[in-house]
């Protein structure tokens, strides 16, 4: 009996994966009847797939509080039974829900997860569905290009996996923002192809929407001609593109017969049926009582436009609530879970609090020392300071213009030295704290050598070297990579009265640095200490500094993935030398990151 019953449901599933695209009603229909069977004979991987079928139909048909407690449910029992590809399509309806109410940063977490299990099932629909879903949240966020990326990778990997269906909203989507960006010409090749995908295949909702977008487009653009042909290749009998039809006859001026068709458009519309249809359909019917000279039924079409505008912004209010009432839920559900593991490992996070408490002590220890180093540096061009500024004012009228220029250049390089050692010190503490987040970037090497900053006097200490006649990229982020290449050279000019030598070096893995200078070298027994923050192993009293650079490059290095090494020898002078590979990671705002093929 309970094979029976469960071959009844994956048959349900089976005729729900048919139409999925096509017909969102029938689905959730389906759907509910599949949960109710599995639920009775306790088939409880046909229970998951049920749910996550009718939160795909609840969220396509705008019932997003509803998706929520099913898509957490299916969620739950996935992850408990090791489901990967359940669990991707729960996190998907779930996603779509944080997305709807604005939670950008768990949106963009649930798609990391997502990408991973398809990455790990090496499932292509569910990469392209997360690649898609990314877009939109990008979109969300008004980075258009970043959106544009990821519409980009959803519709080639959707076209190489014959996943069609899967790339018509990526279409028509990146055409959106397309427009916005004022790349018509694009974003109406994208929307014919989408329309073209859409009819073939039968997807009326993506057929609507690419048609709707690719009619106002050319209406914008004053081809109506281009209008008329959508309108008539593609005039299916909805509101949606019997709207597009008046604006076409408003357009071509036929303002008498636009009226009448929108007036019985209008009135066979059931009440709130559409409410941003019928609140565009009354703009329409605005302007063209004002058009006709009739404005007191102009007033009144205003006052039922506003009247549909309180509506719908009551009925939007209060889907927001639920929603976001229902995402709460989730929130408690979830930390009842999370307040139940951590009784359960009570004495492991016990012993992780207590060091964790070390550590922060350790970090507290630190930031004393790095301030107090911090006070002391500050003397020497403090002293300078105001030594130079005493003698400035005092004896300024009988200074040359050039004594009064030196001593003003000698106040700036001490306000710039004072600048460079606070800069080190809030890095390093930032750096402790694990505040830096790596943001990826493409430059070029020769960039990279022309941001080496030097004094004048210094210039022609330091001598760049490129392993390579051309210019490769390299992709990493430039700013931590900048950060590392001038700390470096910094610390070799200040304890190297010679020159210094920058090789440079990129080839498909990584990026390659040395820097060599020609100093008295690290003692032996002080070379264990030189990545601390306060460490300044060098023994020259002429050389003095706040010892942060190689602790900063250390930290930096690390947090980049790379290998850094010091070789020294006494009297011989040191070679820094590091690799950072190139960053292939999807670098995510919120700090997280997800593998990508």
């Amino acid at each position: 009996m309970v094979i029976t019953s469960n071959t009844a449901v994956d048959t349900l599933l089976e005729q729900i994966q048919a139409i999925r695209f096509l017909d969102y009603p029938r689905v959730l229909t389906l759907a509910e009847e599949a949960l109710a069977l599995a639920r009775e004979t306790g088939y409880t991987r046909g229970i998951v797939r049920s749910l996550n079928a009718m939160g795909w139909a609840c969220n396509r048909l705008w019932q997003t509080a509803r998706t929520v407690p099913l898509a957490r449910e299916a969620l739950s029992l996935a992850e408990a039974n090791g489901w990967l590809e359940e669990e991707a399509y729960a996190l998907l309806n779930l996603e779509s829900c944080y997305a709807v109410a604005g939670q950008l940063k768990n949106a963009f977490q649930a798609c990391a997860r997502v990408l991973e299990i398809g990455e790990t099932l090496g499932n292509n629909e569910i990469i392209v569905m997360a690649l898609g879903d990314l877009g939109v949240v990008y979109t969300e966020m008004r980075d258009f290009d970043s959106a544009a990326t990821y519409y980009q990778r959803s519709i080639a990997l959707g076209e190489a996996a014959g996943e069609d269906l899967l790339i018509v909203f990526p279409l028509a989507n990146m055409a959106a923002d397309y427009l916005l960006m004022g790349r018509r010409d694009e974003a109406i090749a994208m929307l014919n192809r989408g329309l073209d995908i859409a009819t073939r295949l039968g997807f009326a909702a993506g057929r609507d929407f690419c048609a709707y977008l690719l009619n106002e487009t050319y209406l914008q653009t004053g081809d109506i001609a281009a209008a008329e042909r959508v309108n008539n290749e593609f005039a299916y009998p909805t509101p949606l593109i019997e709207q597009l039809r008046i604006r076409l006859q408003i357009h071509k001026g036929q303002h008498a017969d636009a009226m009448k068709r929108l007036q019985r458009l209008i009135a066979t519309l059931p009440e709130n049926n559409d409410i941003p249809l019928m609140i565009s359909l009354y703009g329409d019917l605005i302007a063209l009582y004002k058009a006709g000279g009739d404005f007191e039924q102009a007033v009144h079409a205003c006052e039922a436009k506003e009247l549909l505008n309180a509506t719908w912004f009551q009925t939007q209010a209060k889907e927001r609530a639920e929603l976001t009432a229902a995402l709460f839920e989730v929130e408690r559900l979830e930390r009842e879970l999370e307040e139940r593991k951590l009784h359960e490992t009570a004495t492991l996070e016990r012993e992780r609090a207590l060091l964790a408490h070390r550590q922060q002590q350790e970090l507290s220890d630190i930031k004393r020392q790095v301030l107090t180093r911090v006070a002391h540096d500050f003397r020497t061009p403090l002293s300078v300071l105001r030594t130079s500024f005493e003698l400035l004012t005092r004896y300024y009228e009988r200074l040359s213009p050039e004594q009064r220029e030196q001593k003003a250049e000698r106040i700036d390089g001490q306000f710039r030295a004072l600048e460079r050692l606070f800069n080190n010190a809030l890095n390093v503490l930032r750096a402790l704290e694990d505040r830096i987040t790596p943001e990826s970037a493409v430059f070029t090497i020769s960039s990279l050598r022309d941001s080496i900053a030097v004094s004048d006097e210094d210039r022609d200490r330091v001598v760049v070297e490129i392993a390579t006649g051309e210019d490769p990229p390299v992709q990493n982020d430039e700013v931590l990579v900048r950060e590392i290449l001038s700390q470096l050279v910094d610390n070799a000019l200040k304890y190297s009265s010679d020159v210094v030598t920058v090789r440079l070096a990129v080839d498909a893995s990584a990026l390659s640095i040395e820097v060599e200078d020609h100093g008295p070298g690290i003692p032996e027994n002080q070379r264990q200490y030189i990545f601390e923050p306060i460490s300044s192993a060098h023994d020259s009293t002429r050389m003095s500094g706040l010892g942060l650079g190689l602790s900063l490059v250390n930290q930096y290095v690390h947090l980049l993935g790379g290998e850094f090494r010091l070789d020294t020898a006494i009297g011989s002078g040191t070679v820094a030398r590091l690799t950072l590979p190139h960053l292939r990671t999807l670098l995510i705002p919120f700090g997280e990151s997800v593998k990508m093929a």
